[in-house]
């Protein structure tokens, strides 16, 4: 009995170990399946055409798109983590905020460091692409190099990739590479080229872009999973396996252009099929028709080689294979196509109508008729589309035009949708013209053109060029007309009527054969003419209606007699009721912000007899709303004997696009050059201020005098440095302080000749050809003697001590104005020609555009400062004269110097005394600086040599103070201050107090003095900030002894104190 029960327990716990067996790994299942049916996360971030916003701001892209057909085939939901950046996207999926990302290059998960790849979902190309009109310019060996744009996160395939002497820059996104290409901000972009010409395609700028040598690197796009959700992977490949047979992936990457670029083969295949009467195919394989002879006349128009191709009618409707074909002629432009291939402009119109039997062409005349009825339709075809549009039609789905004919003749539908013009032509055919008719209003009218496959946006755009004038011509005319034949009058019922009527009287039959012969021919003659106009009219009408421009015709009287479509819009005023004046709203204005060319109202009479313009640019403006456009203007007059209605035709070409990338590349150079000016300076500066802080911290360490002085000196030499750096920048800024005097410049290359030797090795030979009786100019000397001074040392330096340097003076007229080297204009007149020349190794030609910009220098770091060249142009600006610059490379380079020519005469060279400096004894000086630091250190140095001070922030405040106590000998201001009283108008203020009051100004630099100049700049003493000791007090010397001398002037005489 015990043996029992142990052996009962026994079976109890085998059946309990059997049944945990098979219940745990069913709860663990029923576990794993609930972890999966949470949401899937993909990543996003803004990267067009992978990752982009759709038209209602949704997140969209083949990547989006991607992931939400993926999430379908799983049946799972579907959430984006989207991202700033793409350097945040690539952090989130790291960190396992996402759970894949789809669509991006397969390359960064080789090996699984980073994430698992799926199967491939698209093919991916790496390499090289360049502006179309720069790629015979480029190449990877000029000196500099190239720069080379990239995506960022491709940084270290890029610098495996591509050359190591290639300048590489980094962007965030292929679109802002791709504008930074157009604008010349970089040579070449580095990228994957599907996604960048794709996007290019989609922003219709793709003929400016091409491919650049040959490819770096193939790769695929895939979906990246992250390596915490391997059992992702098996259900993904099957969705995509799943995604590719249906097509729908195909249709995908098709949609968003995520194809490889092939480009434009010599001889580009055109793909005919048999499709009356448009094209046929004959018994012998010959083609022709209306389409064939199209594409002919415009491949010959254009300079394009042609092959045409048999295809079936059965393979086009099935969709289009770019793979057997480039081009088809007179494709419809649906919007549905526009994903399948390229279009160039219409040519013609393609209609698709309803087709009933004659007891019925009244009764059905739209598809809302057609509700509840029997409707035939070809399966693959545009009359399907829109007849699924319409609720309510029982379909009847068919193969062929010949089998909807069948339908309808056999009465198992009661109408068909289909083509037009080829269904009229199958009825004429078998003699059922006037059994079966087409309703009277089209469903729908679709305007054919020639369809490309993508990458041939070069000859879309030769296309398009000639589609216009092709439209315009008697060869077009001759085609339409073969296509559409005559219209025939004498139909059979007006045939019998006619011949009953003559039946009746043989007189009658005489009279009425006479009247309808005459009839018969005045009518073909008005049908024909009328034939003839009408066609002229619609060609005329299809090409105002495809162009993009804007085109208005004003009658006689100024009003607008004619708008087309694009006019209008550019207007704002789609339902304009013509002839109507010009809208007064609407204005046009200049750069300067100055209205021009005034149409308003009746004033648009003013312009009927006025001047045509030739493509003048301006901003076109709607006061009533609406974006601000530029437009090219450009207009004809209409002789009034060829047109009594049209007297001038005005063409507005929205260029607003152009002008905005234009403004983006300005923009761009400028910011560029901006950050080398400043982190020139800021280099600079920072060297002078650490010398200038260390030793002035030094001193105030130090015990001996000997030691405290040394210190100080090179504080100070540190300080000058940093003025002469101002001076520099003020001179390329053409704001330096000039002070011109009459002088020989045969004279100045003399005295050169005599120190040059000083800084030239014995290796290199000077020349000099000096031109007799050189005109003077009027100029800074000391400028003059420091440009040319920097001119000798940069040819030095390119001769590597060894060459010949020549110096040449000359007399010259210039009777046309040219542009020098900045791009600016110099103006006729006399000059005088002061050139350097070397034999050195010249300058580049990529960097002759960049030689005058601040902080640019070719020389080795440490041997250049890149100011010197800069500087010789804003002081040769700033004289009225220029400078041009040019080079050869290995032959040498030659800077030429233009001084405007005067008629003063030289004055005689005086010994220049300094001054002696005096104590201030005494003296009370009133002194006017808004800057508090530079204040303390003026009023010092003045109160340690004697003078007594008094320092204001203001020149209100030193109006007051003076006018409480007028007895101080002396007024020192700055010129400009806060306040009512800049320094001139104090001075003004106080000299009607007391007239003999001594003044001294202190200017930042040239243009303060212009901008607040009064009679008393031109007789007072100048001070040019920073002011060393020493010419402080010579000019506070100087101002006072003036003024013992010449108590009773009113005015002093000029007087200018240099640094």
């Amino acid at each position: 009995m015990e043996l029992q029960l142990i052996i009962r327990q026994v079976q109890i716990s085998v059946i309990g170990i059997i049944f945990l067996q098979l219940a745990v790994p069913s709860v663990w299942a029923q576990s794993s399946v609930a972890q999966e049916v949470g949401p899937l996360v993909s990543g996003w971030y803004e990267s067009p055409p992978l990752f982009e916003y759709g038209a209602n701001g949704e997140l969209s892209g083949f990547g989006a798109d991607l992931s939400r057909l993926l999430a379908r085939e799983l049946d799972r939901p579907l959430e984006f983590n989207p991202s700033a950046s793409l350097s945040e996207s690539v952090q989130k999926f790291r960190n396992g905020d996402v759970d894949f990302i789809a669509g991006v290059p397969s390359r960064p998960f080789a090996g699984g460091t980073t994430g698992i790849a799926s199967r491939a979902v698209g093919e991916s190309r790496k390499r090289l692409i360049v502006r179309a009109d720069q790629q015979e310019r480029i190449s990877l060996d000029s000196v500099p190099p190239p720069t080379v744009g990239y995506v960022s996160t491709g940084e270290q395939l890029a610098r495996k990739a591509l050359p190591p002497q290639l300048i590489l820059k980094a962007y965030e996104a292929p679109d802002e590479g791709l504008i930074a290409l157009l604008a010349k901000e970089i040579d070449l972009w580095f990228a994957p080229e599907e996604g960048s010409l794709g996007w290019a395609y989609r922003a219709g700028i793709d003929h400016m872009f091409v491919p650049f040598g040959a490819p770096y690197a193939d790769d695929v796009r895939v979906v990246g999973i992250h390596e915490s959700r391997p059992e992702l992977l098996g259900p993904i490949n099957e969705a995509i396996e799943r995604l590719e047979k249906s097509g729908e992936l195909g249709a995908l990457r098709q949609r968003y252009h995520l194809q490889l670029y092939a480009p434009a083969p010599e001889v580009l295949i055109v793909g005919i099929a048999d499709y009356p009467p448009y094209q046929y195919v004959g018994e012998d394989g010959s083609l022709s028709g209306f389409s064939v002879d199209v594409i002919q006349d415009l491949a010959e128009r254009t300079g394009l080689k042609i092959q045409m191709r048999e295809i079936s009618i059965q393979q086009l409707r099935k969709g289009l294979d770019w793979s057997r074909y480039d081009v088809l002629p007179l494709l419809g432009n649906l919007e549905n196509r526009r994903e399948m291939a390229d279009f160039t402009l219409p040519i013609n119109d393609v209609s698709h109508s309803i087709f009933t039997t004659n007891q019925n062409v009244g009764k059905f005349g739209s598809l809302e008729d057609l509700v509840g009825h029997k409707v035939g339709v070809i399966r693959k075809s545009v009359g399907r589309i829109f007849a699924e549009a319409q609720q309510g039609l029982e379909l009847v789905l068919v193969d062929s035009q010949q089998e909807l004919l069948g339908l309808l003749l056999d009465g198992q539908v009661d109408a068909i949708v289909t083509g037009k013009k080829s269904f009229e032509y199958r009825l004429a055919a078998v003699k059922l013209s006037d059994d079966i008719k087409a309703a009277d209003i089209p469903v729908y009218i679709a305007k054919g053109a020639v369809a490309l496959r993508f990458g041939l946006g070069e000859v879309r755009e030769r296309l398009n060029a000639a589609i216009p004038g092709y439209l315009l011509s008697d060869e077009f005319a001759e085609r339409r007309h073969e296509l559409e034949g005559e219209k025939v009058f004498w139909t059979r019922p007006r045939l019998w009527f006619a011949l009953g009527a003559c039946a009746l009287s043989a007189v009658a039959l005489l009279v009425m054969s006479v009247v309808l012969i005459m009839n018969l021919r005045a009518r073909r003659q008005a049908e024909a003419l009328t034939a003839q106009t009408l066609d002229v009219s619609e060609r005329l009408s299809a090409v105002m209606s495809a162009a993009r421009s804007g085109i208005v015709g004003f009658n006689a009287i100024g009003q607008i007699a004619f708008a087309n479509p694009s006019a209008r819009r550019m207007l704002g005023k789609s339902d304009m009721v013509l002839p109507c004046f010009w809208p007064e709203s609407v204005r046009f204005f200049d750069e300067s912000g100055e209205r021009v060319l005034i149409l308003g109202g009746g004033e648009g009479q003013q312009f009927v007899p006025g001047k045509e313009l030739q493509g003048e640019l301006v901003r076109m403006s709607n006061v009533g709303g609406g974006e601000q456009l530029h437009v090219r203007l450009s207009s004809s007059v209409i002789d009034a004997h060829r047109s009594t209605q049209i007297r001038v035709v005005l063409v507005l070409d929205d260029v607003t696009d152009e002008e905005l990338h234009r403004e983006q590349a300005e923009h761009s150079s400028k910011l560029v050059a901006i950050g080398q000016l400043t982190g020139g300076i800021a280099h600079d500066f920072n060297n002078l201020l650490a010398v200038t802080l260390g030793n002035l911290e030094l001193i105030k360490y130090a015990t001996e005098k000997k030691e405290i002085d040394r210190l100080a000196d090179q504080a100070i030499k540190a300080s000058l440095r940093g003025a002469d750096l101002t001076r520099n920048m003020l001179a390329f800024a053409r704001k330096s302080r000039l002070s011109p005097e009459v002088i020989d410049l045969n004279k100045v290359v003399v005295e050169t000749k005599s120190w040059i030797g000083r800084i030239l090795r014995e290796t290199v030979s000077v020349e000099s050809t000096l031109q007799a009786n050189l005109w003077k100019v009027s100029a800074d000397r000391n400028s003059t003697e420091s440009a040319l001074l920097n001119l000798i040392v940069n040819a030095r330096d390119a001769m590597n001590g060894r060459g010949c340097l020549r110096l040449e003076t000359a007399n010259c007229r210039i009777d046309e104005t040219f542009s020098d080297s900045g791009d600016e204009q110099l103006a006729p007149g006399r000059y005088v020609m002061l050139s350097i020349s070397d034999t050195g190794h010249g300058v580049p030609s990529d960097s002759l555009e960049q030689i005058f910009v601040p902080f640019y220098t070719t020389k080795a770091v440490g041997q250049g400062t890149g100011l010197g060249l800069s500087m010789v142009m804003g002081f040769m600006q700033q004289s009225g004269g220029t400078v041009r610059v040019a080079s050869e490379q290995g032959r040498g380079t030659t800077f030429t110097l233009y001084f405007p020519a005067t008629e003063e005469l030289e004055l005689p060279e005086r010994r220049k005394r300094q001054p002696a400096i005096a104590a201030g004894v005494d003296h009370r000086i009133l002194l006017a600086e808004d800057e508090e630091a530079v204040r303390e250190v003026l009023a010092s140095l003045l109160e340690w040599a004697g003078y007594r001070v008094e320092a204001v922030a203001s020149g209100d405040e030193a109006f007051v103070r003076f006018k409480a106590d007028p007895t101080f000998d002396l007024l020192l201001t700055d010129i400009v201050m806060p306040g009512e009283l800049q320094g001139t108008d104090l001075a003004e203020a106080l000299r009607a107090l007391r007239p003999t009051l001594p003044v001294v100004f202190m200017s930042g630099y040239a243009d303060e003095e212009i901008e607040h100049g009064s009679s008393l700049l031109a007789e007072g003493i100048h001070l040019v900030k920073p002011v060393q000791r020493v010419d402080l007090l010579a000019a506070m010397n100087k101002a006072i002894s003036q003024r013992s001398r010449r108590a009773s002037d009113k005015f002093f005489p000029q007087e200018k104190v240099q640094e």
